[in-house]
Parts: structure tokens; sequence; C-alpha cells
């Protein structure tokens, strides 16, 4: 484990809010980068 994944154990993402929009331009079976980047983000949240 590393310093910054350290450091996101401790922290409280409680009261933080965000609005995902997702404009990708890849066809539907194709997994795209920004989908694996809000799926990151909702476990964080």
């Amino acid at each position: 484990m590393n310093k910054a994944q350290r450091n996101m154990k401790t922290r409280n993402f409680n009261n933080l809010k965000a609005v995902f929009v997702n404009c990708t331009l890849k066809r539907s079976p194709e997994k795209s980068h920004t989908d694996s980047l809000f799926q990151v983000s909702k476990s964080i949240m």
C-alpha cells in the first residue's frame, strides 16, 4: 500500500456530493475508461 492509499483510508467523505456525466464515445459492449473512473469514485463516496 502506498502513501496515497493509506491517506485515503483515513479521510472522511461523508459530506461529499458529485454529479457524474458520462460522455464516452465507446459503443455499449466496450468498457469505457470514464465508466471505470466513475466506479472508483462511487466506491469512495
